[in-house]
């Protein structure tokens, strides 16, 4: 077999500290995504829970002068 065919592949502890440091910032983004994400659901959800008492409150008050 040709040795043009091989690949070589070195890695040193650079390369390594580099692969390490891109995990933990994966990581770390998608826990801030999903914390964003988690907010977003909840504060609708709690919009549209209250927001039904609060229109009709709203409604009532704003008639009353």
């Amino acid at each position: 077999m040709d040795q043009s065919f091989y690949i070589f592949l070195y890695a040193d502890p650079g390369s390594g500290a580099l692969i390490l440091q891109l995990l933990i910032g994966f990581f770390l983004g998608l826990a801030f995504y999903v914390s964003i994400a988690f907010k977003r659901v909840k504060s609708l959800f709690l919009r549209v829970v209250n927001g039904v008492r609060g229109r009709r409150d709203d409604n009532e008050t704003s008639n009353v002068e």
